[in-house]
């Protein structure tokens, strides 16, 4: 019970503790990436990135072993009996924590063979064609990703952009994927059967399928399916068919595969080895989080995208303007390359303007990797003045004299009022995307065609009732704001929503003013005011100050709570509020620019608003104003919260209760597991020892006489045996009694022992007869210690010690590799020779 105690102690402290003793102390997870394909094979590697990419942001230490079966090059039974015999034998001692298998060779071998040679460790597979429910319906340890293919899709996009298709050619070989490929894809012919012609191109070798596709008709299109693989066995590269395919064909080839992309196919909806692995390490972790494989569904859903090559676009005269949303192009060449100029309002390293420029590359990157960024910051907090702009414009001008914009972003209001100004900055029809903008903005007075983005609204109304609910007896507000354009717009929104709270608030603007006025007028205010910062970079005397460096200087100048409406604020002495952030602008605006780029007219893509902030708060600065948290909005974030043992316990009292009974019950599982252990030992060892002699059994003998004729024949080494029988034990027992007979059995047994070497066995086979079993020895070097052994008994029965005599008749039987190479002649020749001395004693010891 003490124990009990003593480990239920530690672990709480353990768990409670602020040093994250776990994550200093973790086991890498051990995982083992059964590879069905060859090593630098694409879609293999590209599922091994994956799944790569998933554990390094677990931020959890890992190790991967990868283990490739190659079964591309060999897919024979016997080859795969060879596997097994070679995988039995070198992963004997392995250890792992789970199994990630890719494609169906590894998924099927694991079905079959996995227990006997991992026993239960659990498997998540991917990149399996041929699945069904039953096939894993008693193999609970495992899950995974179906590797499913949209044919339709890539079909219904290639009839869209070829209306006057009759024929689809098709291309597939005859591998276990090809034929599970054409498994998916005979219903699909089925469904297009009254409209579409379908032909597969086929040939005794891959040379003759190329020449038949280099006069296709002009209403015709190629599917590349997959092919590795020649009906005169020549293999082929991920790439090197589809290359040769498309150096040869007339008409654009479509395809399934997202590694033919780039080497041939103009695009379709393709499957991504990436996204496969991504997912199956994804359901990895959670099984080594704790979840049972059982409890995680298998992913059976579509997971292709739509990807393309624009250079093969170009070739055929097809649009990108046509694609589907969200489509991925790749290739552009440098001169089609996409150039975007981002203007920022303000200047470099400023939170909001990374936020927001993080937002924008996320998205935008996500729809093509050919865009060409030019990045310029205005520093419009430092330099409002139009004499600045003017010569912004002029070095703007100089710098891009020979660049050509596709796009301009700009952020915030300095940036956008910059730019419509100054519009020959760039060409008239250059689209513009705008964000951060919080200045009434009139659609009427904008060109539609050209510019559209994403206003800017504060939640002025949510951060000033979060004020009156968390100071009651405050009735007035001290707004710091600046007069700068964005101060300029803040008034202007907040003004709207005054009225209000005209019979129960009152406002005092402090923006025409100098820091040292402002650090004066908040070291007194009354206990009814309370603050509203909005945003102060400029005093009245034109000083400049970065928003952290203001938000400082007036929180060490007040004790009245300061509240706010940007995130960059929190951390630095505001309470909170309904607050902004700037990657969330970023990433809105990305999303309307990958609309542009993927072929929707600027006029379809309407201004925006900022979607409603969110409620964050700094836990420091509630605790400092005795704010309770119960007023707390439930969905708030908050951050800065430390750790308490009693705040956990109350909040986790359930949870923790369970974690302690789960320990006890695991201490006491443990006890019983050790127990049963010793017992099961202790059972073991008696189903192997002779109960009345201790030595080996007639079971163990034969276990062990079995190895040590499979190791003479690996290693061509000597192998005697002996058979023994004790001598008139019938008599003994007759006459004397059994406990006597018992004991002359134990007499002959000890005598064998005390002469035997450390390498020989005595075994009794039962009643009177034992078996001598000499390792690494022939029959004249086993007769010496015989020898011995005779000498020793003749001298026990010259002692007349016992009534009874000691004696035994035996024989010799030696490993041979035709006669004598197993257990049962080793054991039949030495009975044998052992009953013709029998009958010597016999003749000489009548009665």
């Amino acid at each position: 019970m003490n124990k009990i105690k003593l480990y239920t102690i530690f672990f709480l402290l353990v768990m409670f503790s602020n040093i994250n003793i776990f994550a200093a102390q973790d086991e890498p997870y051990k995982i083992l990436y059964l590879n069905s394909y060859h090593n630098e094979y694409t879609w293999s590697d590209e599922i091994y990135f994956g799944i790569v990419t998933v554990f390094e942001s677990s931020n959890h230490p890992y190790e991967i072993d990868i283990e490739y079966m190659d079964t591309q090059r060999s897919m024979s039974q016997q080859y795969l009996n060879n596997l097994n015999e070679i995988y039995t034998y070198k992963y004997k001692n392995a250890n792992y924590d789970l199994i990630i298998a890719s494609d169906d060779a590894a998924y099927n071998f694991l079905r079959t063979e996995g227990e006997q040679i991992f026993g239960l460790t659990p498997i998540v597979f991917c990149g399996v064609n041929s699945f069904n429910e039953s096939d894993i319906k008693d193999l609970p340890r495992f899950t995974g990703v179906v590797e499913t293919y949209d044919i339709s899709g890539t079909i219904e996009l290639a009839l869209k952009q070829n209306p006057k298709t009759k024929t689809i050619y098709y291309i597939n070989d005859d591998s276990l994927t090809g034929k599970s490929i054409m498994k998916e894809f005979e219903p699909v012919i089925d469904n297009y059967s009254d409209e579409i012609n379908f032909i597969r191109i086929d040939g005794k070798n891959y040379q003759e399928i190329v020449e038949k596709c280099e006069n296709l008709p002009s209403d015709s299109i190629v599917l590349f399916l997959i092919y590795f693989t020649d009906r005169l066995n020549n293999h082929f590269a991920y790439d090197e068919a589809i290359n040769i395919l498309y150096n040869n064909c007339n008409r654009p080839i479509y395809g399934i595969w997202d590694f033919h992309l780039g080497h041939g196919i103009l695009g379709g909806k393709l499957v991504s080895g990436l996204n496969q692995g991504e997912l199956a390490a994804n359901q990895a972790l959670e099984i080594l989080n704790g979840t049972n494989p059982i409890d995680i569904e298998v992913i059976t859903e579509d997971t292709t995208t739509y990807s393309f090559d624009y250079n093969i676009l170009k070739k055929y005269n097809l649009s990108s303007e046509d694609l589907p949303k969200d489509s991925k192009l790749i290739n552009f060449d440098s001169e089609d390359s996409f150039n975007i100029l981002i203007l920022h309002s303000y200047n470099r390293n400023l939170e909001w303007t990374e936020d927001i420029e993080r937002g924008l590359r996320d998205k935008i990157s996500s729809v093509s990797d050919n865009i060409v960024f030019s990045i310029d910051y205005m520093d419009a907090k430092q330099h409002p003045d139009k004499k600045y702009q003017m010569y912004l414009y002029d070095f703007l001008s100089k710098k891009y004299f020979l660049n050509t914009f596709d796009l301009v972003i700009t952020s915030d209001d300095a940036a956008f009022n910059f730019i419509t100004t100054y519009s020959n900055l760039v060409s008239d029809d250059t689209p513009i995307f705008f964000c951060g903008v919080n200045n009434k903005i009139a659609p009427n007075t904008l060109d539609t065609n050209r510019i559209t983005g994403l206003i800017e609204t504060n939640d002025y109304k949510s951060t000033i009732d979060i004020m009156k609910k968390f100071h009651p007896k405050k009735d007035k507000i001290i707004v710091i704001n600046d007069n700068t354009i964005t101060g300029k717009a803040n008034r202007i929104n907040l003004e709207e929503i005054i009225p209000e709270y005209e019979n129960e608030l009152e406002f005092e603007f402090l923006d025409e003013i100098n820091m040292n006025e402002l650090l004066k007028r908040c070291e007194n205010l009354s206990d009814n005011e309370i603050i509203l910062l909005l945003s102060f970079t400029k005093d009245r005397s034109f000083n400049d100050f970065t928003y952290d460096e203001s938000l400082r200087l007036i929180s060490s100048h007040t004790d009245a709570p300061i509240y706010g409406l940007w995130n960059f604020y929190l951390g630095d002495g505001i309470v909170g509020g309904s607050l902004k952030n700037g990657y969330s602008q970023g990433a809105v605006l990305g999303e309307m620019i990958n609309s542009y780029l993927l072929g929707t007219p600027i006029s379809d893509i309407p201004i925006q608003t900022s979607k409603k902030d969110e409620y964050q708060f700094d836990y420091q600065q509630l605790e400092k104003f005795n704010i309770p948290m119960k007023l707390v909005p439930k969905e708030a974030t908050i951050i800065n919260k430390p750790f308490s043992i009693v705040n956990f316990v109350k909040t986790n009292f359930i949870y923790i209760l369970g974690i302690i009974l789960l320990l006890l019950i695991i201490i006491l599982m443990y006890r019983n597991i050790t127990l049963s252990k010793k017992l099961l030992k202790q059972e073991k060892s008696q189903a192997r020892t002779d109960k009345l002699t201790g030595i080996l059994n007639r079971r163990a003998c034969f276990e062990v006489l079995d190895e040590q004729v499979e190791y003479c024949k690996e290693n061509k080494s000597d192998l005697t045996v002996c058979f023994a029988d004790i001598n008139q034990l019938k008599y003994v027992n007759d006459n004397y009694g059994h406990e006597v007979g018992d004991l002359l059995i134990k007499r002959i047994t000890e005598v064998f022992i005390k002469n035997i070497r450390e390498i020989d066995y005595v075994c009794r086979l039962g009643g009177d007869e034992f078996l001598i079993i000499f390792p690494k020895t022939n029959i004249h070097q086993a007769q010496k210690i015989l020898d011995q052994i005779n000498n020793q008994i003749r001298k026990i029965n010259h002692s007349n010690k016992y009534t009874f005599v000691l004696s035994f008749s035996y024989g010799f039987s030696q490993y041979a590799d035709e006669k004598c190479n197993n257990s049962s002649k080793l054991i039949s020749v030495a009975d044998k020779h052992m009953y013709e001395d029998k009958i010597k004693y016999r003749g000489k010891n009548k009665r």
